[in-house]
């Protein structure tokens, strides 16, 4: 099995064949919304396309350019913003293919100092994408009202069972802290000792929720890709596709509802004939192969589902 700690692009043939290989569409313009580690914007550009990328991270843009070389200069484009105001920025029908890639790239995860990790138990818990926006989650949880709050949001975003005694717990120790930012550790600890003694032995599973749903919210996940979808719409090109690479049901139940909505059929005349003008290529997600998962096993939970404009 591959380092772990070496960052591998998910559903990388499957969202190249997609997007860039197919009949009609020769070098296309493509918007790669999370860059990441950069590895489907590359590919992208290997089958002749043009990508115009954004990224929160600006550390990312920057690793991503220096691989390159000079080889980016003219057929990728990047901002550091997030995909739905860079997205916002073009025309009506810039673009032969829009992906986005909802996972985050390992390097994020060994490097960010953001405490994104909770094995990183050195780190700050931070967990925003953009340093330059907003607070960190811990100041969030600081300015809660009670620990209710803070539990309503572990059971919203990481279907965290426990999230009662866990909100309440890391909600009272974040209070004591009295403006002192806590480390992974400390979190980790605080986690681990609201956990009865008899779900210990799934105590990992438990802190990957936790850490997903600090994370949906301070980044505020969701309700940025729900604003997105309709505007990623309104930008394909005809037979243009939007590409959606999702890791847990929360974002796949948005993605799946904005999907079926858009290509539902429509009566054109009296005639009963009916028209449709976008249509779902995925009817089945995409997921992994065995292999995929065997060589990058954060892909496991993956699922890419792809939209066609058709008018």
């Amino acid at each position: 099995m591959e380092n772990e700690n070496v960052h591998i692009s998910v559903l990388l043939e499957e969202v190249t064949d997609f997007l860039t290989k197919r009949d009609g569409v020769k070098n296309p313009t493509i918007f790669d919304g999370t860059l990441g580690g950069g590895g489907h914007t590359k590919e992208f550009i290997k089958n002749g396309a043009t990508v115009y990328a954004s990224d929160l991270d600006n550390t990312a843009i920057d690793t991503v350019r220096q691989s390159m070389g000079d080889d980016s200069n003219k057929k990728l484009f990047t901002s550091n913003s997030s995909f739905l105001e860079y997205l916002e920025t073009f025309d009506n029908e810039s673009f032969d293919g829009i992906l986005l890639d909802l996972g985050f790239s390992s390097n994020q995860l060994e490097f960010s100092n953001r405490g994104f990790s909770y094995q990183k138990q050195d780190e700050v818990l931070d967990l925003r994408y953009d340093m330059e926006r907003g607070e960190p989650v811990w100041k969030m949880i600081s300015r809660m009202k009670d620990e209710k709050e803070l539990g309503n949001i572990l059971y919203r975003f990481g279907g965290e069972y426990l999230s009662g005694r866990i909100g309440r717990a890391l909600h009272n120790f974040i209070i004591k802290q009295q403006g002192q930012a806590p480390t992974v550790g400390q979190v980790v600890e605080t986690v681990t000792n609201a956990i009865p003694k008899k779900f210990r032995n799934k105590t990992n599973a438990t802190l990957s929720r936790v850490w997903q749903a600090l994370r949906i919210w301070v980044n505020d996940e969701l309700n940025i890709l729900t604003d997105f979808l309709p505007v990623a719409q309104q930008k394909l090109k005809k037979n243009g596709r939007l590409a959606i690479i999702c890791f847990h049901s929360l974002e796949d139940k948005i993605v799946t509802k904005f999907m079926r909505k858009v290509s539902k059929t429509y009566e054109l005349d009296e005639m009963g004939n009916r028209g449709q003008d976008y249509k779902i290529l995925t009817p089945r997600p995409v997921k992994p192969s065995e292999d995929e998962v065997e060589r990058n096993r954060r892909s496991r939970s993956a699922t890419l589902r792809i939209l066609e404009k058709l008018v």
